[in-house]
């Protein structure tokens, strides 16, 4: 019996650690590394897999990311070659890919783990992002 709620409670416990959301930066991370990195790299310098089938070279942007509204119409709605986002995630998913750049660029390592921040109370706006814009809470 012991047995048995032991092997329950690490049941229990390991699905608290799972349903943990993550932060924004990882969401960036995440959405940045599945939609992104086949034209734009790893690093951001325009050199993924996909560019040499690509007529138009895409930009090195490791050094002039900024998440403005301006950035983020053109993660949506495309831009030149580069197409849009709309149907794949919202402003606020664009906000933080755009976030996660910045950051990977600012530690030097894209692939280094974005810092950990603290969770706001459950269904409070996010103001973190450096420009005095909000991100509304999934749900």
């Amino acid at each position: 019996m012991v047995l048995g709620l032991l092997w329950w409670a690490g049941i229990v416990g390991a699905s608290d650690v799972s349903s943990k959301r993550p932060s924004d930066l990882e969401r960036g991370e995440t959405l940045y590394r599945r939609h992104c990195t086949s034209c734009h790299g790893s690093q951001a310098r325009g050199d993924g897999p996909a560019t040499a089938a690509l007529v138009h070279p895409v930009p090195d942007l490791s050094h002039t990311v900024k998440a403005d509204n301006a950035r983020i119409d053109v993660v949506m709605f495309g831009a030149g070659a580069m197409p849009g986002f709309e149907a794949s995630f919202d402003r606020n998913d664009a906000r933080r890919v755009l976030k996660y750049m910045m950051v990977a660029h600012e530690q030097g390592d894209p692939q280094a783990a974005p810092p950990e921040r603290e969770e706001p109370p459950e269904g409070e706006p996010v103001e973190d992002l450096g420009d005095g814009q909000q991100i509304e809470p999934e749900g």
